[in-house]
């Protein structure tokens, strides 16, 4: 296997089976040892149980499973896209930008495309996740082969979240990763991580999601979940949601619940004013 410009070529098929084997064969012992996942937050809080009947948020519903399905960030969907493609991506990347504009959507959608299993992609919360201790456990984990023949992945959310020493701790892996080892960092607050750390990443700047991409989006869901809402009042959500899409995804769920999913525009526009007092 040789490197590509920043990136890396995925390993042939078998590349890791002798690593492999002795891996599987301890696998019980590992998961009694603490390999686990560590689900985000956001996501746990998105899905619900109610009256015995599992429900998922607008956000987790309608979330984009696909780069082309990603809106406002057409430049870093399709870089991203065509890395995977050609077998060219890095070993760790920075998602940077405000809260709603894809980070960890696009970061979920890339771990998908590189892991051959749900077991080799790990999402960590920063602001939880976040010592030195932490970090060194981390570190001893990725040097476990993927179970699959795709590669391992690390999603940590909220990284500017993590301490010094724990960035400290990081930089071993970052600078000496093992082949089969991408690691996807994402932050608000890129100014917060240190310099060593931010340029042995690849940076992705993303931006506030457009209000046009926004409506769009509303449009689609309104229709498949049958509510009754006026462009005007969808329009008002999209800019009210000032860029952030899972903040507008939010305020329709929670309009829809006004007069039984046909709420009146001044009532939606009046419920969500009273929000930002």
């Amino acid at each position: 296997m040789s490197p590509g410009g920043p990136g890396v070529l995925l390993p042939a098929p078998g590349a890791w089976q002798l690593q492999r084997k002795p891996l599987l064969r301890g696998l019980h012992e590992r998961l009694e040892q603490g390999f686990e996942l560590d689900i985000s937050r956001q996501r746990a809080q998105s899905i619900s149980l109610i009256g015995g009947i599992l429900t998922m948020s607008f956000y987790q519903k309608y979330r984009p499973a696909k780069f082309s399905d990603v809106l406002g960030q057409d430049q870093i969907t399709h870089i991203l896209a065509s890395q995977v493609k050609r077998h060219r991506t890095a070993n760790s990347y920075l998602f940077a930008g405000p809260s709603g504009s894809g980070k960890t959507t696009c970061a979920s959608i890339l771990a998908n495309a590189l892991a051959g299993s749900s077991w080799d992609i790990i999402e960590l919360d920063g602001a939880r996740f976040r010592r030195i201790d932490d970090i060194r456990e981390m570190a001893y984990k990725a040097n476990f082969a993927p179970l699959s023949l795709g590669k391992k992945v690390y999603i940590i959310d909220e990284a500017h979240a993590l301490t010094g020493e724990a960035w400290t701790g990081m930089l071993k892996t970052l600078e000496e990763p093992p082949p089969y080892l991408t690691i996807i960092l994402c932050t608000t607050h890129p100014e917060q991580i240190m310099e060593t750390v931010r340029s042995r990443c690849q940076l992705f700047e993303f931006q506030p999601v457009n209000d046009k991409a926004i409506l769009g989006k509303l449009q689609k869901i309104i229709r498949r979940e049958r509510l009754s809402f006026s462009n005007d009042a969808l329009r008002f959500i999209a800019g009210m949601a000032a860029g952030n899409m899972r903040n507008a995804e939010s305020m329709l769920e929670q309009t829809a619940n006004l007069d039984h999913g046909s709420p009146r525009t001044k009532d939606i526009k009046k419920f969500l004013q009273q929000r930002m007092v």
